[in-house]
Formats: structure tokens, sequence, C-alpha cells
């Protein structure tokens, strides 16, 4: 089920009627607990633990609750899209729609079942400094769970004054010192990497993106990558070969490395992958250049080089 839903989420990326009610302010108890990698509190269902491979919270392969905090980012920008129109055009049954105050933030909530067939709450709150999404996902007919969910999200606290570390919920460790690449940003799980760290205003700088995912039990290297090659493929990459593609062990652990070239905007665009999977977790580390020559390639395979898996 999280491999139908991620799929869902990747390429789309509840409130029932509440009567009058047009807000909902927490506050946070002894009940409450942290979801590493956020600033956001729930109280958990009996059952549901903290998730492996991303972030939030899940009970087996029965359901589950995925968080995204992106400190620095705007709701007002971010929810812009969240509609029932823009749900339904994407072939999802949207069941409630609704607007309101979350904690003093304005809000957005949907309850729907999405095109895997699995339905979903989804609550977006922040304002012009930081969005945060809550989705769940349950099988149709278990009523139960789904109460439980929905009681879960809109139990949310959000405590603005905790500083995240972005390495709290990472299962690698990698060396900047021997790199001119340094962490830029962090967002839900996935690390971005640019030269000195400073976000550039060239959209064809090299830069590095670390992600981590839930790896499903049939996940091999190959369908790892090709599901993120496809990716990019939705996000206008057009591939035209494959450069390499071979096992390798890095520091005692075995990883898989491919390298394919392409066209991105129109302009000739390398990208360099190193995919390892450990138990149920994937990590990938994803390096693009529009580089004519191999020096940006050369960088990535030896910033790579240096990670360390936990």
């Amino acid at each position: 089920m999280i491999k139908l839903f991620l799929t869902y989420i990747l390429t789309a990326l509840a409130i029932t009627c509440f009567g009058q009610q047009t807000e909902i302010n927490n506050e946070k108890t002894n009940k409450h607990i942290r979801i590493p990698g956020t600033r956001v509190f729930l109280i958990p269902p009996k059952g549901f633990t903290i998730a492996k491979g991303f972030i939030g919270l899940r009970k087996g392969d029965d359901a589950f609750i995925q968080i995204y905090d992106l400190v620095g980012g705007s709701f007002y920008s971010n929810a812009r899209s969240i509609n029932r129109e823009n749900f339904e055009a994407a072939g999802m049954k949207v069941y409630d729609y609704s607007e309101f105050q979350f904690d003093n933030y304005p809000a957005k909530y949907l309850y729907l079942r999405g095109t895997n067939l699995l339905n979903s709450y989804q609550l977006t709150f922040g304002d012009s400094t930081f969005s945060v999404m809550m989705m769940s996902a349950s099988y149709p007919e278990d009523r139960e769970m789904e109460k439980l969910l929905k009681e879960c999200i809109l139990s949310a606290y959000y405590d603005t004054s905790v500083r995240i570390d972005p390495f709290e919920t990472a299962y690698f460790t990698i060396d900047e010192s021997s790199s001119k690449y340094k962490l830029q940003e962090y967002a839900a799980n996935i690390y971005y990497y640019s030269v000195d760290g400073v976000k550039s205003e060239d959209a064809f700088s090299p830069a590095v993106m670390i992600t981590q995912l839930p790896a499903e039990t049939s996940s091999t290297f190959e369908t790892l990558i090709e599901s993120l090659i496809n990716g990019l493929k939705q996000n206008s990459f057009i591939q035209t070969g494959i450069v390499s593609s071979t096992e390798k062990t890095i520091n005692g652990f075995k990883g898989y490395e491919k390298i394919v070239k392409g066209y991105f905007k129109r302009k000739k665009v390398t990208v360099y992958y190193l995919a390892f999977i450990k138990n149920d977790i994937s990590i990938v580390f994803c390096g693009i250049t529009h580089a004519e020559d191999d020096s940006d390639l050369k960088d990535f395979v030896t910033f790579s080089s240096t990670m360390k898996l936990k």
C-alpha cells in the first residue's frame, strides 16, 4: 500500500462537515509526540509508530500518515492549487473540502479517494514562513481506522520554537569537507546540496539531491532508479542514453551506480545516481550537471563515495 500511495503523491503532488465550525485550536498535551524531522506534534493512534523511510506515523501495512513540514516555504504558494476542482480533474473522488483556521493559521482540508483506490485525509496549513501538509492513507472498508486517522491529523500542534536537525531522520552520513557541495536546504526527507551551500541564480548550475524513500520488498536498484528517472521525465527530461550502470561497494555497503544523459529544458544534461537499499529504506544520491566535460561528474563520484549508511 505504501508504494501505491507514494506513486499517487508523486504524480499528483480530508474535513468532514464541522457544522458551522470554522476554527480549530489545539493545545500541546502529554499525549502529543513530536514527529522527528518536523515541528509537528501529534497524538498517535494506538499501534502506530514512527515511520521509517518517510516522515510520519505508520501501522504496519494497514495505514499511515505522511508529513511534509516545509520550513521557509509559503503556505500561500504551496497550497494555491489545493482545491476540489483540481483533485477531481486528476481523477480523484473528493468527498469533502473545506477551508478554515487551524491553530490560528489558514488551512485547507480534503477527504478523498485517490486514483490508487485508497482513502485519504489531507490537511495543509501555514503562513508565509512555513507550510505543513499531512496526508493519511487507509483502505476504504476500514471505517474505524479512518476515524483514528482523522482524529490524529486534527490533533496536530505546531511549535515554531522547535529547531529541526536536518539529519535527525537521516539513515546516512556524508562528508562535506571533501567536496565543494554543502547542504543548502532540507525538506521532507530530501537533502539539497549546492556549490558552497548557496542557492544559485543560474538554473543550470550543478546540484546534488539525496532522497530517502521506503523500499518495498520487491524493490531492486534498477526499479528504484527507473522510478526516479520517470519522475524526471514527467518534468520535461528526455533521456537519450545510458553512459553506464554497475554495482559497486561504498564504504562496505553494496550500492548501484547509473549515469544517464539527455535533455532538460532543451539543454544537455548528465544525471548521476548512486542508490542503496538497506532493509526497508532506500537512499539515492542524485547529481545533475549541464557541463559538457566530466568535471562535475567526477565531483559527484568523489562526493558520493563518502556516504555511509547508519
